[in-house]
């Protein structure tokens, strides 16, 4: 594995364990930067993808009738926690977004709603 921050390669340097899983953690040889194996669009969301796909498959079903607030509360998850994550997903999405095409069974109308959702979170 490579590090992110600096090119140089990255051993296996433990586990992190989060909610019931195990994550083997790496740290760079040259700059000491620790750093989860995985796909860094879900690094650091304290969930699992699966989990984080399935509750973003239901926040976008639930806004197609409601607004953005009452979507929130109708999944029961907090607004700033699915405003957080689309902060993040809009740092990296256009890097990431051919993933969740091949690895979600979002339809082309929910991939065009979250990419409306994270537009504005875009940086210009």
């Amino acid at each position: 594995m490579k590090c992110p921050k600096c090119g140089a390669t990255a051993v296996k340097y433990g586990f992190y364990i989060s909610r019931k899983q195990k994550i083997q953690r790496y740290r760079c040889k040259n700059c000491g930067l620790f750093k989860t194996g995985g796909n860094p669009l879900f690094d650091g969301l304290h969930r699992t993808p699966d989990q984080i796909i399935n509750i973003i498959g239901q926040f976008i079903e639930a806004r197609r009738i409601n607004s953005f607030r009452s979507a929130c509360e109708v999944i029961n998850i907090k607004r700033a926690t699915i405003i957080r994550w689309l902060k993040k997903f809009s740092k990296c999405w256009d890097k990431y977004e051919h993933w969740f095409y091949k690895n979600t069974k979002f339809t082309e109308e929910d991939m065009k709603n979250l990419n409306e959702y994270i537009e504005p979170y875009r940086s210009k």
